[in-house]
């Protein structure tokens, strides 16, 4: 995206395009976040995100767990990936593991027990 942000800037103004087309790309998401870190600033001193929290919150984490019961039954088709997927989940919540380990040691109890996947031509 800079990139690309950079050579229109060069194609279609030269050199002094290139920082006004990095302007131009900066500037809107920079604004936003200083926006909302004013705007956190000021909420935060009163209750309001108390009660946003107190409603939200659950909703959020119900949407995000039926989205993922959804997902998963359409992964998961044998045993062997539910317990896999169970363990990940566990080490993780339960464990405290890093996520990365946790993929690296997924991916190699995989292969043992599924087996290498032939090649296709």
């Amino acid at each position: 995206m800079t990139a690309l942000a950079v050579a229109y800037g060069h194609r279609f103004g030269g050199h002094l395009g290139v920082p006004v087309a990095l302007l131009g790309l900066v500037l809107p998401g920079f604004l936003s976040v200083v926006a909302l870190t004013i705007a956190f600033d000021r909420l935060a001193a009163g209750g309001f995100l108390e009660t946003l929290r107190a409603t939200l919150l659950p909703g959020a984490l119900a949407l995000i767990g039926v989205a993922a019961l959804r997902l998963g039954r359409a992964t998961y088709k044998s045993p062997p990936d539910l317990g896999l997927a169970a363990s990940g989940f566990a080490g993780a919540v339960l464990l405290g593991l890093n996520p990365g380990v946790l993929l690296i040691a997924a991916g190699i109890a995989g292969i043992f027990l599924f087996g290498r996947e032939a090649p296709t031509k």
